[in-house]
């Protein structure tokens, strides 16, 4: 017990004096994950940094191969190109012309509408990979607490 008081002293007085309960508790919070994690790195429960690295390389090389459709360019992609393809040619021939100025404006347009919707279907693809269940979170937490504590 005597520990646990001498943790809350001198974390009182490393905390500003105009800090509020609320600051105070999530200190101490912050201490006590600390002291978890220390106490399961002296227990042998830790990952090694290199092991997480490991995981979260393996984790993305396999979120890019799932984003990456094997079939080839979707539909939305292809139109995509054709929209730059006309957009360059539209460009090429301007030469200060208000009809293709205007063109190439719709064009632009066209385009950004495309990519938009490209963007929010890789948002979604994303996401839908990277929800934590219910009380993940705070594992999540706990476990970066602790790595940062080695």
């Amino acid at each position: 017990m005597q520990r646990a008081k001498e943790t809350i002293r001198t974390l009182l007085d490393r905390l500003p004096d105009d800090c509020s309960l609320e600051d105070v508790l999530y200190h101490l919070y912050v201490a006590q994950a600390v002291e978890e994690g220390l106490a399961d790195v002296r227990a042998g429960k830790a990952i090694p940094l290199e092991e997480v690295a490991a995981r979260f390389r393996q984790v993305f090389a396999e979120l890019q191969r799932e984003l990456k459709d094997p079939r080839g360019p979707s539909p939305l992609e292809m139109e995509i190109d054709r929209v730059y393809d006309e957009l360059g040619k539209l460009v090429a021939k301007s030469a200060g012309e208000a009809t293709v100025t205007s063109a190439i404006h719709l064009k632009r347009q066209q385009l950004r509408a495309l990519q938009e919707q490209e963007a929010a279907i890789a948002r979604r693809r994303a996401e839908s990979h990277l929800h934590l269940r219910p009380g993940q979170g705070y594992e999540a937490l706990a476990r970066a607490a602790s790595l940062v504590a080695e």
